[in-house]
């Protein structure tokens, strides 16, 4: 049975590492923002490009009004 323990902490740090990811992806999109650029979100793509990816781009562009 793997250690509870380590497998916890392995979890913590994991979560920590996310959420300075998050924290600088949020400074960064702030300072384009201050730029006056526009930032748009796109989704990721489990099925990728073929499976009618293009698509739901294009349509979450439009509805961030990009297009």
């Amino acid at each position: 049975m793997p250690d509870p323990k380590g497998m916890t902490d392995v979890l913590l740090d994991e979560a920590a590492a996310h959420l300075e990811r998050l924290d600088l992806q949020g400074e960064q999109d702030q300072r384009i923002q201050e730029q006056g650029r526009a930032v748009f979100y796109l989704p990721a793509l489990a099925d990728g490009l073929e499976a009618g990816g293009i698509r739901v781009l294009a349509d979450e562009l439009h509805v961030q009004g990009m297009v």
